[in-house]
């Protein structure tokens, strides 16, 4: 008899738990950036915008690997979630999931169809090196933390018009770049020096 009221219990709680998953209520979008070894296909490469491709869950994993010889030191990404979703007011779920990078912030760009269009910027920490095993990494848009399933379910949606996530790569201004920005503000600084001091007659 114990047995049967342990079985009844069980299935209750199955069946509790199937529910709430098909009353329509969409998980939380989350975002994990991390490194390790991707293998299949690589959308990225050696391309510093490239697309995030979704599954028909709402998540998924892209594998990637940067090859464009510049060292990364953020991802601007644009994505997409419903109106409703905690990731709009809770800026700690943007802290939180992520590996690489050591800052995630968030702004709202536009809304449309019940749906948002926000923009997510990932800096500091390490980073994506140009080369090496650092330059290997994942993105993962499932919503349960851990999950490596390609075919997971997530919190993301495609953008107005119906485009996949979109990545702009930050990267690190090059050694050239920098010098003439150096010379430059040394030259500001040299003339208005000159122009400051004072005239001296003898």
């Amino acid at each position: 008899m114990k047995l049967n009221h342990a079985l009844l219990v069980a299935l209750l709680v199955s069946l509790a738990a199937f529910t709430v998953h098909a009353d329509g209520v969409p998980p939380d979008a989350r975002i994990i950036v991390g490194g390790g070894d991707p293998g299949g296909p690589d959308p990225c490469g050696n391309k510093l915008k490239f697309n995030i491709p979704l599954n028909g869950k709402g998540g998924g994993i892209t594998n990637c690997t940067n090859m464009t010889g510049q060292d990364w030191i953020g991802l601007d990404i644009t994505a997409s979630v419903s109106q409703g979703d905690p990731f709009l007011s809770d800026s700690s779920l943007c802290d939180a999931f992520h590996q690489i990078f050591s800052t995630c912030t968030h702004q709202i760009k536009k809304t449309f169809d019940g749906k948002v269009e926000i923009e997510i910027m990932l800096s500091g920490g390490e980073g994506i090196a140009s080369s090496g095993p650092e330059s290997v990494f994942f993105i993962d848009l499932n919503s349960i933390l851990g999950s490596m399933d390609p075919n997971g379910q997530g919190g993301w949606s495609l953008l107005d018009g119906g485009k996949p996530l979109e990545v702009v790569a930050v990267t690190t201004p090059e050694p050239g770049t920098l010098l003439l920005l150096l010379c430059g503000f040394g030259g500001i600084w040299l003339r208005r020096r000159r122009q400051s001091s004072p005239v001296t007659n003898v």
